[in-house]
């Protein structure tokens, strides 16, 4: 009986890190090409909130989004 749970619990102990670390690739972060094509697509159709969502929190803390300036579009003939 004993030998019995030792064996379940080595089985249990042993699946556990399998299984976490199956699901570490569900926590990474989005690749430096994904967020740049992400801001720039929010930028471009006009959603600055959005667009701020992807900028770095460190340049969050230098340029708060409310002293962004409007992008100025230009039409070219």
């Amino acid at each position: 009986m004993t030998k019995r749970i030792i064996d379940i619990l080595l089985v249990l102990f042993t699946a556990l890190p399998i299984v976490a670390c199956d699901k570490i690739n569900e926590l990474k972060q989005p690749g430096t090409k994904e967020v740049l094509s992400s801001y720039l697509d929010a930028s471009l159709k006009n959603r600055s909130e959005e667009a701020y969502g992807y900028v770095s929190s460190e340049d969050k803390a230098v340029k708060s989004i409310k002293r962004r300036p409007r992008s100025k579009i230009i039409h070219l003939p």
